[in-house]
């Protein structure tokens, strides 16, 4: 049971009112009846003991983390993004979660700290779904023929007012999507894209701190 405190404190010395004294059991009557938060359950109860849930549980949770100490140069335990030779969406791989689903809706976000130095191009972000890209969860424009960067290879800043996707240094990256699933298996991971490459030597891109949390409804 979590720490739970009465917003009014009764004394000797005070006239006791109904009012208070209703808002004071309504504390606990609201612990009673379900208001719960993290402070209810002991730290690691639902990732060891998934076996004990019920089998049409309503809402299943999915975690995934990499810590990164981006003081280092390279930063330690971050990604390093490919920056020339693939015209192709590629993943995070260490981002890469599983779900087996009965038939149910997921909401996916996946965030994490981009590091793109300055003398780059831009870069898009996405959530890809058994290998397929889902195009509303972009960050970018995806109509690459009329959203063209203005500029040439490993030019950066210099010269951009055009840019697609992020460019930058330490910028936050989300990325979000709501699909609903039918009965299978589904592998789900965030993934980039480099609309102009960088030329080889250019300084590397990395995401340093990064998750991804799928939240599954069950129907």
């Amino acid at each position: 049971m979590a720490w739970r405190y009465p917003p009014h404190v009764v004394k000797p010395t005070r006239v006791v009112e109904m009012e208070d004294l209703n808002e004071n059991f309504q504390v606990y009557a609201e612990e009673a009846s379900g208001h719960l938060n993290a402070h209810n359950f002991a730290s690691g109860i639902f990732t060891s003991n998934r076996t004990r849930l019920a089998e049409d549980i309503g809402v299943r949770l999915y975690r995934n983390i990499q810590v990164s100490d981006s003081v280092p140069v390279p930063p330690l335990n971050a990604f390093s993004l490919e920056l020339a030779g693939n015209d192709n969406w590629l993943p995070i791989p260490d981002m890469s979660l599983t779900v087996i689903s009965p038939g149910s809706s997921i909401s996916i976000s996946f965030s994490g700290q981009f590091d793109g130095g300055t003398p780059t191009n831009g870069v898009m972000f996405g959530l890809e779904l058994n290998g397929a890209l889902l195009p509303n969860s972009v960050v970018g424009g995806l109509d690459l023929q009329n959203d063209n960067q203005s500029f040439g290879f490993n030019q950066g800043f210099l010269s951009n007012e055009n840019i697609i996707g992020l460019y930058g240094e330490r910028l936050g990256v989300c990325v979000e999507e709501i699909v609903s699933l039918l009965p299978g298996t589904y592998v789900i991971r965030p993934v980039y894209f480099l609309p102009v490459r960088t030329k080889a030597g250019a300084d590397p891109i990395y995401i340093n701190n990064r998750e991804i949390i799928i939240i599954e409804t069950v129907r």
